[in-house]
């Protein structure tokens, strides 16, 4: 993710900063390539967010002139990764998938959460498709738990969990930029980061 742009000038981050916390009414994506997961990858794409929902999807998303735009030039978006506390191997999850059977990934433990992309991506290296590996951490799970409707894909309607990266999620190189929940655009700050600036900067 590059940039966060307002309509104007102003920053989101800034816009928001002065708005003391108050959240816009729609944000907008704009010119990033989306991965839907449920019906392939929009190239030069945008998300329209609004009241927690995806509003809107697609190349010619009409974008609200109040929205807080934020330039997805470079950057790629995806739904937001569920946790489905399932135990599947590495070298069983392609097999599972070849064979037609629905697998989804876990961590089953709040703590390592963060390592659910990490495990996904292991497993393309044992020969699950990187399809299948990206449906293994969204809309699998969300199907698994009924609630495929909401969650799982960025489409018009669901709840708007979305994620706006650098590149694939599922690597260990990418970096989230934006995190979206229930639509509301999200600190991705956290002690790691903050440990991490800290030394970055060491003699």
């Amino acid at each position: 993710m590059i940039a966060v742009l307002a309509v104007g000038t102003v920053s989101v981050p800034t816009a928001w900063a002065q708005a003391k916390g108050a959240a816009p009414p729609y944000f907008a994506i704009k010119g990033a390539k989306i991965v839907t997961v449920s019906g392939g990858v929009i190239e030069n794409g945008t998300v329209v967010v609004a009241n927690g929902l995806v509003a809107a999807v697609g190349v010619d998303a009409k974008i609200p002139p109040e929205a807080w735009v934020i330039d997805g030039k470079g950057m790629t978006v995806y739904p937001g990764l569920i946790d489905a506390m399932t135990d599947v191997g590495l070298p069983a999850a392609g097999e599972l998938a070849a064979a037609g059977v629905k697998i989804a990934f876990a961590t089953f433990d709040i703590e390592f959460v963060r390592r659910l992309p990490s495990e996904a991506g292991q497993a393309v290296g044992y020969g699950l498709s990187q399809d299948d590996a990206l449906k293994a951490v969204t809309i699998n799970p969300a199907q698994m738990f009924g609630l495929d409707k909401e969650l799982g894909t960025i489409e018009q309607g669901k709840i708007a969990n979305i994620i706006v990266t650098t590149g694939d999620p599922l690597e260990l190189q990418t970096d989230v930029r934006y995190l979206f929940i229930k639509g509301q655009l999200t600190s991705t700050d956290n002690k790691h980061r903050q440990l991490y600036e800290k030394y970055r900067v060491r003699p």
